[in-house]
Parts: C-alpha cells; structure tokens; sequence
C-alpha cells in the first residue's frame, strides 16, 4: 500500500511539472520530449519587428517605449484613431480609405524638428538601416480591441541581398524562395526575389522590389489575423461592386 502511495504521488508530480510526460519514461526521452515542447513554443511565437510583436494590442504598442532614441529623440507613434490624425503633418499614419473601411487602424512614428516643431516621419531600425516602417491593426469579433497583424518595412533594394542574409542568419533557412519577372516603366525586366518565413502563427515575406525597382519591402503578417483582414476587405469589395 505503502509503494502505490509513493508511486500515486511521483505520477502527480510529474504530471504537474511536465504535462505530458509518462511516468516511468527512460531520462533521455523525458529530455527529448521536454526539447520538443520547448521547440514547439518558440515555433508557436508570431514574429516581431524589433520589439513589437504580431498579436499585440494598440495599447500594449503606445506602451512600448520606441527603442532608436539615439537616431530621433522623443519619437512618438501617432495612429489613425486619434483626434490629431486630422493635422496633415501625420498623413503617413492613415491606411488606406478600403483598409479604414475595413476597421483597419494605422501608426507610424514621428519625431518633432528641433528648430521648427514640425513633426516629421521617424524609422525603425532594421540591421544597420533606419528604414520607413508601418503598423497595422485590426480587431476580430472576439478582440476587445485591435491588434497588430501587419508589420509593412520599406528600403533601399539594393540592401535587399544582405538584408535576407540578416534574416537568415536569426531564423534560418527560408520556408520559400521564388523569383518572378517585373517589368519597369521602359521596358526592362527584373527579377523580384520573394523570401518567406513561416511558422504556425505568422509568416515574413520579403520583396525585393516593392512598388518600383528602389525599394525592397518586408511584410511581418499575423496568419489569423489576416485571415480576419481578408474576409473584410472582401466585404468592402463586395460593397463597392454594388455600386459599379
């Protein structure tokens, strides 16, 4: 009676400290299976930008203190839901009028000059660039407010190579790579590298060439989020094909 007491409680307190560790497992593959539980966690964990995460909220963004201070002081994020949106100095915080319709809400960072206060758009650091960053936010039916589902970073294309080497180097092997043609104004064609990284939650896809041949663009999106983005942004179409 004595031994199934002592082995009652060793299962209980495996259980609590493991989950779904077996009682009686040989040492390795306990550790094998905690390794893989670890793993699975860091999988599981939606990419960031810096330290803005895909899946926070708006709040928790403003909360955020914005971490290049050396570059511009007292950078501030403005976002499209706020009453001094309408200062035409923050223009570059507004999504565009199907994504506003969409119940999307933008930010950007902005930094006051120091001779004239007027407010100018402040980056983000990305490697050792200080490119033009935005973020996107919207709410799912079951959010009590938005959140962040896309991360947009645009720079010079011809920092897109060592960029990806950047990238690789922190997450890996890419999950893709494709190469399709684009075609400027004057005829040229080029070839627009696409690079993407996927986990369960989120994805970074990176354009060598966004809308024209100068700038690369880099996309950090929530999966579930942008599926919550789609289906309205479908909605707002349908709306407008009424109208034609």
């Amino acid at each position: 009676m004595l031994r199934f007491i002592r082995y009652i409680t060793a299962l209980a307190g495996i259980l609590l400290a493991a989950g779904l560790v077996i009682a009686g497992l040989p040492a390795q593959a306990q550790t094998k299976a905690r390794k893989a539980e670890k793993t699975e966690k860091v999988e599981d964990q939606a990419y960031s930008r810096r330290d803005y995460r895909l899946g926070i909220t708006l709040s928790e963004f403003k909360a955020i203190p914005y971490p290049d201070q050396q570059h511009w002081p007292n950078a501030y994020p403005v976002c499209s839901d706020e009453e001094r949106i309408k200062d035409s100095n923050f223009w570059e915080a507004n999504p565009p009028a199907r994504f506003t319709r969409a119940g999307v809400v933008g930010c950007h960072f902005f930094y006051n000059d120091r001779s004239t206060g007027r407010p100018w758009g402040a980056g983000l650091g990305l490697d050792d660039l200080r490119p033009i960053t935005r973020f996107l936010f919207i709410k799912a039916d079951t959010d009590s407010e938005p959140r962040l589902f896309w991360i947009v970073t645009e720079g010079p294309a011809a920092e897109y190579d060592r960029v990806m080497a950047t990238f690789t180097a922190a997450y890996g092997k890419p999950s893709s790579q494709t190469n399709d043609a684009v075609q400027n104004r004057m005829g040229a064609v080029f070839q627009n590298t696409t690079i993407r990284w996927d986990n369960s939650v989120s994805y970074i896809e990176a354009h060598r060439y966004a809308d024209s041949i100068q700038r690369f663009q880099i996309n950090h999106c929530h999966k579930p989020l942008m599926k919550v983005f789609n289906q309205r942004i479908d909605g707002v179409n349908a709306e407008a094909a009424k109208k034609l």
